[in-house]
């Protein structure tokens, strides 16, 4: 049975963070680091987006496929952020790290769940 978009902790978890990241670009941005604020808040949108979209889709196999972006995504915000260091509060990056890790292992969770919905088919 398909979640509702809205239910799913992990969705409502990756649209609180890519709010906090835009604040991190923002800082990015008055530092003129236009290309790593860019970056960061494109992967950060990529994340609850790709659950959204996959979640709307009627195969399971597809909406893995999302969330396998998703986790892309993800690891690539995990390297913005490693950058951002130089320009950013230390303290700001790591809790923007260690609630990333956490979002990571929900994606995982739930792409651990689709595939055995896929192998049950």
């Amino acid at each position: 049975m398909r979640y509702k978009l809205t239910k799913l902790d992990v969705y409502a978890e990756s649209i609180t963070f890519a709010k906090d990241c835009f604040k991190v670009a923002e800082v990015l941005k008055e530092l003129r680091a236009f290309a790593l604020a860019n970056q960061l808040e494109r992967s950060a949108i990529s994340i609850p987006s790709n659950i959204a979209e996959g979640n709307a889709v009627q195969s399971t196999k597809v909406y893995r496929k999302h969330i396998d972006i998703a986790l892309g995504s993800a690891h690539e915000l995990m390297a913005q952020l490693d950058l951002a260091q130089e320009y950013v509060d230390q303290s700001i990056i790591e809790d923007k790290m260690n609630r990333l890790e956490i979002i990571i292992r929900r994606l995982f969770g739930l792409r651990r769940y689709l595939l055995s919905k896929t192998t049950e088919s």
